[in-house]
């Protein structure tokens, strides 16, 4: 049985240029891709994963997981936060809770998708051997991770080709005639100020929806006495003053984005 050869694909810059690539740069033509939709993604991924389906020959299969991750934050009635939101700790510093977003509404929806796309039961053992290819560059490598099942093996094509994210912004600024962002909830906690900033300046709708998650999170976490926040400033959204701390160089960058991904999900 030969191994199927699989894009996860988030619709973001490393992503897009993995998906436009097959078939080429000894990368194989995909069978298929699969998007794991968290039902948040700003607009702008929305507008790509369209473009991407319409430009490449393979399926791009979108996958979600339950009702996705806004309805899990905002409808929950049991204090399910699965997002890493900024709490205040017994000593008086800032912690974060818990991050359950990645691997249950991006990995495992993922892994079902491709479950599913191969025409397996719920537990059914899978007999395919599946490469899933991922948008990760040279200077992403710490986001590398061990496969999420005994069938599948992770495949990096960016670093075998030494190509950073730089090399794929140049790649599509020749080869596609549209912008693609980042691929991230439009509620991450792991935003930093610049991000935030445009955000609340350029994408009004992204911002309306993150407003609206970051209060009704507030006093959701049943067994703490301190309120949620989506910024480490400890203030709602609305009263975050985003020029102030960029201009003294306050950013969220020390929680560490990079390394919070488990390795996967498309950028």
């Amino acid at each position: 049985m030969e191994p199927v050869n699989v894009l996860s694909f988030g619709a973001g810059v490393q992503s897009t240029t993995l998906a436009l690539l097959s078939g080429s740069h000894d990368i194989p033509l995909f069978d298929f891709a699969v998007f794991a939709d968290t039902g948040a993604e700003p607009q702008s991924v929305y507008d790509c994963l369209g473009r991407v389906r319409d430009r490449v020959s393979y399926p791009v299969i979108t996958h979600m997981h339950k009702n996705g991750l806004l309805d899990a934050v905002v409808s929950s009635d049991e204090g399910f936060k699965a997002i890493p939101a900024f709490i205040e700790n017994p000593d008086g510093t800032v912690g974060m809770l818990r991050r359950q977003c990645t691997r249950e509404f991006k990995l495992s929806a993922i892994v079902s998708a491709i479950r599913a796309k191969l025409g397996y039961e719920p537990r059914q053992r899978v007999q395919h051997v599946v490469n899933v290819y991922v948008g990760i560059s040279r200077d992403e490598m710490q986001r590398m991770a061990n496969p999420l099942a005994p069938w599948m093996v992770n495949k990096y094509p960016l670093v075998d080709m030494r190509w950073r994210r730089a090399h794929c912004v140049e790649y599509l600024l020749k080869e596609w005639p549209h912008p693609v962002g980042k691929s991230s909830c439009t509620f991450c906690p792991y935003h930093d100020n610049k991000s935030w900033r445009e955000m609340k300046e350029n994408d009004p709708d992204s911002w309306a929806q993150a407003v609206t998650v970051d209060e009704s999170i507030r006093n959701g976490f049943k067994d703490s006495q301190s309120p949620i926040y989506l910024h480490r400033s400890m203030k709602p959204l609305t009263e975050v003053d985003f020029d102030a701390l960029l201009a003294r160089d306050d950013d969220q960058r020390e929680f560490g984005f990079l390394e919070e991904c488990d390795g996967i999900c498309g950028m």
